[in-house]
C-alpha cells in the first residue's frame, strides 16, 4: 500500500503539521504528550493543555482516516521510500513519497548526522503525597532553575475519591547518560529535593492536635512516596535531509502561520473559533 506523505512524532507539532499537510500521522510514543504540558501564550480550541489539544486533533485526523497508530509499537524502520512498523503481534510495510520525522523515538532511519549534540534524558519521578494540607491551593507548577528536579507539577490524580486538593507530584529532570546511575540523581535524592522545595514554597502538612507551648499550631510532616520513574531519550542531533525523509521539528507558530496564510488549501484553517491567543 502506498501512503503518499507521512508524519511521525509524539509532539503536538507533529499532528498539527500532519493535518495541515494532509498527511498520515504516526504516534511514535503512546505516553506523550504529557498531561501537564502547556502550549504557552496561545491556545487552540480555546485550550492551552497540550494533551487536550493533541487528543482533539488526533480525533479529527481519525475522522478523515489519516491516523496510522499501533497500540504496542516497538519500532519503525525506514529504507529508501519503504517504511515498516513493528508491533508486538504484527508487522506492516508501506511505500511513501515523503516522510517528515519530528521525533526519532523508535525510528531507525538512513539520514546522516549533520551535527552531533550530546544525548540527554527527560526523567519523570512521580510521587504520591499524603498528609498535605488542603489549604495549599495556590500555584501548582514551579521551575527550580536546576536540571535535576527542573520542573515540579502538583496535581490531583483522582486516586483519592472525593478529594479536590493535591494528591500527587511529578518532578521533571533533564539528565545526561552518566547521571542515570548516579545516586546523586536518583529518585531518593529527588524526593529529598522535592520535600525541601515544597517547604520553602509554603506547602504545609495537616494540623496536628494541640499546639506548641508558644501557641503556634503543630503541622504534620508531608509524606512523599515514590511511585515510578519514567525515562525518555532525547535525540538532540541535527540530520541531513534525504530525497524521501526529513528529520526536523517545525514550531507551532510556523505551522499556524502557514495555515492562516495559505490560500485555496483545504487544510488551511482561518476560523477564529479554532485559533486564539
Amino acid at each position: 500500500m502506498h501512503l503518499g506523505s507521512i508524519v511521525i512524532g509524539y509532539c503536538l507539532e507533529s499532528v498539527l503539521y500532519a493535518i495541515s499537510q494532509g498527511s498520515y500521522h504516526v504516534q511514535s510514543c503512546n505516553l506523550r504528550p504529557l498531561f501537564f504540558e502547556k502550549t504557552g501564550d496561545f491556545s487552540i480550541f480555546g485550550q492551552n493543555s497540550t494533551k487536550t489539544i493533541w487528543q482533539r486533533l488526533k480525533y479529527y485526523n481519525g475522522l478523515i482516516a489519516k491516523n496510522l497508530d499501533y497500540e504496542n509499537l516497538s519500532s519503525i524502520r525506514i529504507s529508501g521510500n519503504t517504511i515498516k512498523f513493528f508491533d508486538t503481534s504484527l508487522a506492516d510495510e508501506y511505500t511513501f513519497d515523503h516522510c517528515h520525522i519530528f521525533d526519532t523515538c523508535k525510528v531507525l532511519h538512513e539520514n546522516d548526522i549533520k551535527s552531533y549534540h550530546d544525548q540527554t534524558y527527560r526523567v519523570l519521578d512521580d510521587f504520591k503525597v499524603s498528609r498535605i494540607s488542603p489549604r495549599n491551593s495556590g500555584k501548582t507548577s514551579f521551575s527550580t532553575g536546576d536540571n535535576f528536579v527542573k520542573n515540579v507539577y502538583m496535581y490531583n490524580s483522582g486516586r483519592v475519591e472525593g478529594t479536590s486538593h493535591v494528591t500527587d507530584v511529578v518532578c521533571v529532570s533533564t539528565l545526561k547518560r552518566q547521571d542515570l546511575h548516579n545516586f546523586d540523581y536518583s529518585d531518593t535524592m529527588a524526593k529529598f529535593k522535592l520535600r525541601d522545595f515544597l517547604s520553602k514554597n509554603g506547602y504545609e502538612g495537616r494540623y496536628e492536635k494541640g499546639k506548641y507551648k508558644n501557641g503556634n499550631r503543630i503541622y504534620k510532616k508531608i509524606n512523599l512516596e515514590h511511585l515510578q520513574r519514567i525515562v525518555f531519550e532525547e535525540d538532540n542531533n541535527l540530520y541531513l535531509q534525504t530525497k524521501n525523509v526529513t528529520i526536523e521539528k517545525v514550531t507551532l507558530e510556523k505551522i499556524i502561520e502557514n495555515a492562516r496564510t495559505t490560500k485555496g488549501d483545504k487544510y488551511s484553517w482561518n476560523s477564529p473559533y479554532l485559533w486564539s491567543g
